[in-house]
C-alpha cells in the first residue's frame, strides 16, 4: 500500500491483497473466491486532511465495503503451524 501526501494509490493490485493489507493479516488467513487473485485494479483514494497515516487500512476497508460491496466475516480456525527455531548447537 502506497501511502504518500495524503493519498493511498494502488496500481494492478488483486483485492486478496489490497485486503491483506487492509486486516493486515498473512496470504493464507484469508479465504476467498479464485478471481479475487486474478482480476486486477487500480484504486486511488484521497485521505482527508488531519488523518493519521495509521487509520489508512481502517478507511480502505470501509472503501471497499462501499464501493465493491465486499462483506468480511472474522473466524478462529484451527490449523497446524511450525517454527523454525536455532538449535542450541552453533552449525559451522
Amino acid at each position: 500500500m502506497a501511502v504518500h501526501e495524503g493519498r493511498l494509490d494502488f496500481t494492478g493490485v488483486s483485492l486478496r491483497s489490497v485486503n491483506r493489507g487492509c486486516l493486515q493479516t498473512g496470504v493464507l488467513q484469508i479465504t476467498a473466491p479464485l478471481w479475487m487473485d486474478t482480476v486486477r485494479f487500480d484504486i486511488a483514494a484521497k485521505i482527508p486532511e488531519g488523518v493519521p497515516k495509521d487509520r489508512a487500512p481502517a478507511m480502505l476497508q470501509t472503501l471497499l465495503k462501499d464501493r465493491f460491496k465486499m462483506k468480511a466475516h472474522v473466524e478462529t480456525r484451527e490449523g497446524t503451524s511450525y517454527a523454525l527455531v536455532a538449535g542450541k548447537a552453533n552449525p559451522s
